[in-house]
Parts: structure tokens; C-alpha cells; sequence
């Protein structure tokens, strides 16, 4: 049996790229994983009174400019999700609480300071190493897995 492909070079390139896409994907899955102990640690540490802050908190995957990025914050699951806790931010960084003042009025300048609670910042130190070590685990695994089926394909 004799098996002829044409264009060998852009065959190759594609599936050499399909490759790429496997590692990108396995990178997304081990920050995904990697992202539960803080996400785990900011629960236990956010500020409570409804309890709905600490209920939405969770890891975010996004891709920007081929960097794969995972957020921990609040999760909103609709564009009109009325629930959304959009207080995260304040909570975290703390605000100046002016009202309605203008721009350069004496209110504005007397505003009550109300600082940060950092719940998101101590919950990612606290977790770092264990962070760490869970992305490193699962990234050498995949790419071990990804090794292998590209050498079971002739590709490596």
C-alpha cells in the first residue's frame, strides 16, 4: 500500500500547530487547577454579610495577544445576572467615600478614606508554594502526555 500526500510542508505545519494549541490548552487546564487553593483561601477570607461575595468567587480563564491568563475574583454568569457582588474591587482595594461631591469642593477633600480589606493579595501569598507546586505537576504531566502522543504520531 503506497500513501501519497501532497503539500507535505503545510500538512506537517498544521499538524505541528495542533500541537501548540494542545500545549496552550494544557497550560489554561493547570492554571485552572492550580487557581482552587487560592480561590479556596479567598472564599474563607472575604468579608461576610450576605455571604454572596465569598459564594461567587472563582478562577476566570481568559487568552489575550497568545498569553493565557486565570483571574480570581468574582465570577458573573450572565451579562444580566443581577446578583453580580460588583462590590469585589472596593472590598479589595478599599475607595474614598465622597457622595456626590464636585471635582475641588471641601467635602471632596474631608472624604472619609475607607481602606482594603486585601482578601484576594493574602489569599494568593498564603497559597503561592501549593499553587506552585500544583501547576508544575500538571504541566509536566501534559507535556509528558503531549510528548508522547507526538512521537506515537512521527511528528517529534
Amino acid at each position: 500500500m503506497i500513501v501519497e500526500v501532497k503539500n507535505l510542508k503545510t500538512e506537517m505545519y498544521k499538524l505541528r500547530s495542533r500541537f501548540v494549541k494542545l500545549e496552550q490548552v494544557a497550560i489554561g487546564e493547570a492554571l485552572m487547577e492550580a487557581s482552587q487553593p487560592i480561590v479556596q483561601a479567598a472564599q474563607a477570607k472575604a468579608p461576610r454579610r450576605t455571604g454572596r461575595l465569598a459564594g461567587r468567587l472563582g478562577p476566570t480563564l481568559s487568552k489575550q495577544r497568545g498569553r493565557i491568563n486565570v483571574a480570581v475574583g468574582a465570577i458573573r454568569l450572565s451579562r444580566s445576572d443581577k446578583g453580580f457582588p460588583y462590590w469585589d474591587r472596593f472590598q479589595e482595594r478599599g475607595f474614598t467615600a465622597v457622595g456626590r461631591a464636585k471635582k475641588n469642593s471641601p467635602a471632596r477633600q474631608s472624604a472619609k478614606k475607607i481602606p482594603g480589606k486585601h482578601y484576594l493579595e493574602q489569599a494568593g501569598r498564603d497559597s503561592f508554594d501549593q499553587t506552585s507546586r500544583i501547576f508544575a505537576d500538571r504541566i509536566f504531566k501534559s507535556f509528558a502526555e503531549i510528548q508522547a502522543a507526538g512521537e506515537a504520531a512521527g511528528i517529534v
